[in-house]
């Protein structure tokens, strides 16, 4: 199954060098639910993020002067989730990606020098263990195996959002940059079947591009959370004070980029030019 995913990374990379020479960009659609290692069956989709080089968008000033790219991630159906609990919210608390090498031995200062807000919903201040960005860039995170093995450096950014903010249906777009010596972060990047995490617990699973965490309304009462204790999935996760129902979630493989590439690309460009203009 791992030898299939890989196969799906290259001919992804492939396709989006073949299908537009111009653009790099590439879609990671949310729908693989890694707690209980459940997987794919019958999941609406959860989210999806969008990332493109900020040079194929026609960005390269100020922080983008070494390059980078626009992520823009977007709720989709949260809603599977609910308990169904009267005035309780489902929404999405970060995402993680593989950028690898975002350390200090890299130039990153642990604060918000190396991404600026584009527009929608804005991460959330991290201050824990000396941070003062949005941006957690040694997250180094893990779940349900995936990202596990020792000195496996994996899904390492996180990105974090206040709660109840990224709901169903709204985005949050943002530019990363890269800096000076450091050029790791990019699509050709993110999509390298080398960076893709491994599952060191369970081998015979697929390796992930993305994982986004899902949470809901907490209570002490299990039976007064956002998120259901159970569904199709099994039994959430369950953390947090008060306790909250959580769910994990996954990006496999890249989707096939639509025709209507160059559309989109220039109104994702777009969304950063009526930011400037609503700010002066």
């Amino acid at each position: 199954m791992k030898l299939s995913t890989k196969s799906w990374l290259v001919a992804g990379a492939a396709l989006f060098n073949l299908s537009a020479a111009s653009a790099a960009t590439t879609t990671l659609n949310f729908n693989y639910i890694a707690t209980n290692l459940y997987g794919s069956s019958g999941v609406a989709n959860v989210a999806s993020i969008t990332v493109t080089d900020l040079a194929d968008l026609g960005l390269n000033g100020a922080g983008a002067g070494y390059g980078g790219v626009r992520v823009q991630l977007t709720a989709g159906d949260l809603a599977q989730f609910s308990s169904g609990v009267a005035g309780t919210k489902v929404w999405i608390s970060s995402f993680e990606l593989n950028f690898p090498g975002t350390s200090t031995d890299n130039g990153y200062e642990f604060n918000n020098q190396h991404w600026s807000y584009v527009g929608g919903v804005n991460l959330a201040p991290v201050t824990s263990s000396g941070l003062s960005g949005g941006i957690e860039w040694q997250e180094d995170g893990a779940t349900d195996g995936w990202g596990a093995a020792a000195g496996d450096p994996a899904f390492e950014q996180e990105y974090n959002f206040s709660a109840e903010t990224l709901l169903a249906g709204t985005s949050s777009t943002i530019d990363l940059y890269n800096s000076a010596g450091f050029s790791g972060i990019s699509v050709a990047n993110l999509l390298n079947p080398a960076n893709a995490v491994e599952n060191a617990l369970h081998p015979e699973q697929a390796d992930a591009l993305g994982w986004i965490k899902l949470r809901g309304t907490g209570n002490a009462d299990p039976a007064l959370r956002g998120v259901a204790g159970s569904g199709f999935w099994g039994n959430s996760a369950t953390g947090g004070n008060p306790a909250q129902n959580r769910l994990n979630v996954l990006a496999m493989a890249p989707v096939p980029l639509p025709a209507a590439l160059p559309l989109f690309l220039s109104a994702l460009a777009g969304i950063g030019l009526i930011g400037k203009r609503r700010s002066r």
